[in-house]
């Protein structure tokens, strides 16, 4: 059943951005609205009139969900890009990522980032032996003074959503710049479809010599903060009027 009018007064409840809310709705014979006891549990407020395409009247209650909606979540998330994770946090996410490995491979090069200790590119020639290697960073765990450290970084991206990121320095000196390379290390909540729990999803040069590396773990899902599912269900139930 489509229904046709009353879309202006439900659209107070029902947003069109698709992170919102999600609604099912449950029609209901005429007659059944004085006998349900939970419409009588519903606010005024929450109470439309709709027509349906065939002139089929209906009164819907839209139930609370309770909780926090997905546009609460955002803005909070929102408020948290630019800050530094909470040491409960920041732990959890060496822990969960401790001793790891990924890598990609384009072209010429195979890129691979171990976290908490260095990010490289390398060519490998006959037998799998390194031929070339260049270091785009060094983590925390080489103690470098001026280097990276184990705090991590809210962020957040419209094509991935919210991230923790860190950046390691003192990677091998540029050619072309004469300053030693640095990678910032993005660690996000990974898709649905990923081919596996940790992997690299990401690997680019935005400037000469600085470079990012988008991570995606599974794990990281775990946390409330990273979660890319920001949907709630809310029923909506039409009850047929007797006219």
């Amino acid at each position: 059943i489509m229904l046709v009018a009353g879309a202006a007064a439900l659209g107070s409840h029902l947003s069109e951005d698709a992170n919102d809310d999600a609604y099912t709705v449950q029609y209901m014979p005429a007659g059944s609205l004085r006998d349900s006891p939970d419409a009588t549990n519903v606010p005024s407020e929450n109470w439309v009139t709709m027509t349906a395409a065939n002139g089929t009247r209906y009164d819907c209650a839209i139930a609370n969900a309770g909780g926090t909606s997905a546009a609460e979540i955002r803005a909070a998330r929102a408020k948290l890009v630019g800050t530094t994770l909470p040491a409960a946090t920041r732990d959890k996410v060496h822990k969960m990522l401790e001793g790891t490995c990924v890598m990609s491979g384009k072209g010429w090069w195979v890129y691979e980032a171990c976290w908490g200790r260095q990010v490289r590119q390398y060519h490998q020639g006959a037998n799998d032996k390194i031929e070339t290697e260049y270091a785009l960073g060094l983590g925390p765990s080489h103690g470098i003074e001026k280097g990276a450290t184990r705090e991590l970084e809210f962020g957040e991206s419209p094509l991935y959503g919210m991230y923790a990121s860190a950046t390691y320095y003192n990677g091998t000196e540029c050619d072309l710049t004469g300053e030693q390379r640095e990678t910032e290390l993005r660690i996000t909540c990974a898709s649905d479809d990923a081919e596996s729990p940790l992997g690299l999803s990401d690997a680019a040069e935005p400037s000469t010599c600085k470079y990012l590396f988008v991570l995606q773990s599974q794990r990281l899902c775990e946390l409330q903060e990273f979660r890319k599912e920001l949907k709630q269900t809310q029923a909506i139930t039409c009850y047929m009027r007797d006219e």
